[in-house]
């Protein structure tokens, strides 16, 4: 879940900063975080959030595919913007 959601969010911001790159837009970057950390971070990020959700409905009997189902629920909160206060 880790790697595939890493890789995954890795993709998606090399793929910003070209297209920022291209726009010019991506000048004056200095301080801002690397794609990879920012890769990193949020994928552990989600990684903990799916797996709090799994635990709390299954407790101790949670499967990898229990945190599968957890995506869409999780991702729905920080849709509406609840899910970064926490």
């Amino acid at each position: 879940m880790l790697a595939g959601s890493i890789a995954t969010l890795l993709s998606w911001a090399r793929q910003a900063e070209v297209q920022a790159e291209a726009t010019e837009a991506g000048a004056g970057g200095e301080g801002r975080p690397s794609a990879p950390l920012l890769a990193a971070y949020t994928g552990c990020l989600l990684t903990r959030r799916f797996s709090a959700a799994a635990f709390a409905r299954r407790r101790r009997a949670m499967t990898a595919p229990d945190l599968i189902e957890a995506i869409g629920p999780v991702f729905a909160e920080f849709e509406d913007g609840t899910g970064w206060a926490r």
